[in-house]
């Protein structure tokens, strides 16, 4: 789940569509609002993504449920992300 502080949520006048419970990865769960808001990478908008808000982070936090969508390539060694375009760009950024 992508996590926003709530704080920036509300500044931003994201719309509230539901409450309900986050469940970290520890297994503790706190109840969190989701927002719904757009947002912008590499010049492309992803409209309606669903944002929790934390009261207790300072960091946004991109969840699968929006990294999924980008065609991105994760390069740890070199610590570098690509945005690739098909297949073929994915050799070439290996390369």
């Amino acid at each position: 789940m992508t996590i926003a502080p709530i704080s920036t949520l509300i500044n931003l006048q994201a719309q509230d569509i539901l409450e309900t419970s986050l469940v970290s990865q520890w297994g503790e769960a706190h109840k969190v609002v989701l927002y719904l808001v757009d947002i912008e990478v590499n010049h492309q908008i992803f409209p309606g993504i669903q944002v929790a808000g934390d009261e207790l982070t300072d960091e946004v936090i991109l969840g699968r449920n929006f990294l999924n969508m980008l065609p991105l390539f994760l390069d740890g060694p070199h610590q570098q992300a690509h945005f690739v375009e098909n297949a073929t760009n994915i050799r070439r950024v290996l390369q």
